[in-house]
């Protein structure tokens, strides 16, 4: 388990998120969402931030696309 989690407020918008990610001491590829109690209500990835901000990116496409199951 990681010390020091780093999470975004449910209330904090998605560049809040991509800013927090971007810290380089942390470079988190997973932000952990919660919300005024601090219960984990979601999670943020590097690919939920491509699709919002450059969605014809090759990128965003694979993010977009179904999984495989």
């Amino acid at each position: 388990m990681t010390p020091n989690l780093c999470a975004n407020p449910r209330s904090a918008s998605l560049q809040d998120a991509a800013q927090l990610m971007r810290v380089r001491e942390k470079a988190l590829r997973r932000l952990p969402v919660v919300d005024e109690s601090g219960d984990v209500v979601g999670i943020i990835s590097i690919g939920d931030l491509v699709v919002e901000r450059d969605p014809r990116s090759a990128l965003a496409d694979i993010s977009a696309a179904p999984r495989n199951l």
